[in-house]
């Protein structure tokens, strides 16, 4: 059979890579030979074989795409997020922060210089959790009941159980062991964090890449057994797949990983995940539990809740996220402060002065001592 597959070429490379103008030649009489597929132009007879299909003719030669350095050994497993502040932007973000405090010194824009800066990674934890914890509690439920010639309300207490439910998805803690980083990052909120720039070296693992190329096999078998439509569709897809992978690689390298020494300390996960759930999690859980009963069993009050965590699931992943320490100077002391790496917040130390007001009112004195 002869098809025409210049525009489904087109097609697949632009969804592969984003990039909309392909030079795909006009091909068609697809067979298969020596084991190889391959494309034929109908109007030169050229023949090309899908596996050069990373040829300049057809796609971009591919270039290499390190993910670490080679002697960094002890960083090559991390999953981290790169700068997307440069370091030469932190005297703009200084002196906007600047304008922006209450009684600073008048002339502080006029004499602030940057005395350092320097690279460092907050460990932060991702965890996704869900919960299956038992309860038990006591609820009312109201009803009339005829008393003589008056209706009355009364109560009718009964225990109920069941077990709470609950996902929690993407819960980014600060896992700082240092009391410093953690003073100095906690102002830091996930919004200011750009989560999609992460790199997981372990976005997909051994399992599910062995589950994925099982099931391709078994729909290439399956397709070749159809005939017809099913050999036209196999062949399509294996093309699919090689213009990813090459589309993979025509990606930009990722930044490579920090280096040992920019790892801020980093404290346990247990440890982080048992302080935020005894501050949060517990609590939302019995709120939980607490309306189920509500409006489940039409209850009309709860009391006596009880509940005990209980987890189906906890995963956790140490992720290193990208601050600067830096240094400013202001008459001729020091003073120190953090930038996020992502959205340029800054916290820090700060002059006090008295500021425009200061200003004001010195000038409304000499007035009128005049």
């Amino acid at each position: 059979q002869i098809f025409k597959y210049s525009q489904v070429l087109r097609r697949m490379a632009t969804k592969a890579t984003g990039v909309d103008e392909w030079q795909v030649p006009d091909v068609g009489d697809t067979n298969e030979k020596e084991g190889r597929l391959f494309i034929k132009n109908l109007d030169t007879g050229e023949v090309t074989y899908l596996d050069d299909l990373t040829q300049p003719e057809l796609l971009p030669p591919p270039t290499s795409n390190p993910r670490i350095e080679p002697d960094n050994q002890k960083t090559q497993q991390l999953n981290y997020a790169p700068f997307l502040i440069s370091q030469e932007k932190i005297p703009g973000l200084l002196r906007t922060w600047l304008q922006t405090l209450w009684f600073a010194p008048s002339d502080i824009l006029d004499k602030v210089t940057v005395s350092r800066v320097e690279l460092y990674y907050l460990p932060y934890i991702l965890f996704n959790v869900v919960t299956a914890s038992p309860y038990s509690a006591d609820m009312c439920l109201m009803r009339e009941e005829l008393v003589g010639e008056k209706r009355v309300q009364k109560q009718n207490w009964t225990q109920v159980s069941g077990v709470q439910r609950t996902a929690y998805k993407d819960i980014l803690l600060l896992a700082a062991s240092d009391s410093r980083d953690r003073s100095r990052a906690k102002e830091f909120e996930k919004i200011d964090w750009k989560l999609d720039r992460i790199i997981f070296h372990d976005a997909v693992s051994v399992a599910e890449k062995a589950a994925k190329e099982t099931a391709e096999k078994e729909k290439s078998i399956e397709l070749q057994e159809k005939g017809g439509w099913g050999l036209f569709k196999n062949f399509t897809n294996k093309i699919e797949k090689k213009i990813e992978e090459t589309a993979m690689n025509l990606l930009p390298p990722p930044p490579p990983p920090p280096h040992e020494d920019q790892l801020l300390p980093s404290s346990d996960g247990d440890s982080i995940w048992a302080f935020y759930e005894k501050k949060v999690v517990y609590k939302q859980e019995r709120d939980f539990a607490s309306k189920h009963i509500l409006l489940n069993s039409k209850a009309d009050r709860v009391k006596n809740l009880t509940i005990h965590m209980k987890y189906t699931q906890k995963e956790e992943r140490i992720i290193y996220l990208p601050i600067y320490e830096c240094a400013y100077v202001y008459e001729t002391r020091s003073y120190k402060m953090v930038v996020n790496g992502h959205s340029g917040k800054i916290v820090g130390e700060r002059p006090w002065g008295a500021g425009r007001i200061g200003e004001y009112s010195t000038a409304s004195v000499n007035l009128l001592t005049k």
